[in-house]
């Protein structure tokens, strides 16, 4: 029982920590752009650490507020600035890895409703893998959010090849799942399904977070490389 717990929260706090980290790089993103406007016409700072607008919460909501703010700085900057080459890309980049982590936030949600749902039930199969993928996804956000602070492009390549490990773990779960729900379909299929989607969720975070590290090699290198 305290080894089902254990997990159980391990998985609960993963996703609390994806909360909180995609809020604080969405909410470094509003400000970079603030200071964006501010530079104008001497040049785009990728990153400001002069001004911040408050500590958001945990909350899927708080991202969604954040993305729409970012995506409203960018058209206004692109209207009013009229911005060109680099300075266009990262305004571009910024946007697009907002809506990335939007979609973070909403994976991050849907898990967390998922593993409240079977929260003290006995698991029909051990859960070591889905914790392992919760892990990297945790991983390879604290590495984007490092390659976004420092434009590190060669970083933030070196996170999206952690993306091939998660998609590893989640085939294995999907394929432990479906053994087990096959075995006793009436006791084992409920949880069993909540199980594959909890691991399809972190699948996409990985594929999101790999999309967030193109953009950010694209905004630093002028390249558009697809990676994975």
């Amino acid at each position: 029982m305290k080894k089902r717990w254990k997990i159980f929260w391990i998985v609960c706090g993963s996703m609390f920590l994806i909360g909180i980290i995609c809020c604080s790089v969405s909410w470094g993103m509003g400000t970079t752009l603030t200071d964006i406007a501010r530079q104008f016409p001497h040049g785009i700072s990728w990153v400001s650490e002069d001004k911040t607008y408050g500590d958001p919460d945990d909350d899927d909501d708080d991202i969604d507020i954040l993305r729409e703010y970012i995506r409203d700085r960018s058209i206004e900057l692109m209207a009013l600035k009229q911005p060109m080459a680099r300075d266009l890309r990262e305004i571009y980049a910024l946007a697009d890895i907002s809506a990335e982590l939007e979609r973070i936030g909403d994976y991050a949600e849907n898990i967390a409703s998922e593993v409240v749902s079977i929260a003290g039930e006995d698991y029909i199969k051990e859960l070591i893998d889905i914790p392992k993928m919760a892990q990297y996804c945790l991983d390879m956000i604290e590495g984007i959010k490092s390659a976004f602070l420092n434009q590190d492009a060669d970083l933030s390549y070196k996170v999206a090849l952690m993306d091939k490990e998660i998609d590893i773990l989640y085939y294995k779960v999907r394929e432990d799942c479906l053994k087990v729900m096959h075995e006793n379909p009436e006791k084992n299929i409920t949880q069993g399904v909540k199980l594959v989607f909890t691991a399809r969720y972190l699948e996409r975070i990985g594929d999101h977070i790999t999309n967030i590290c193109e953009k950010i090699i694209y905004a630093r290198n002028g390249k558009m490389i697809e990676i994975g």
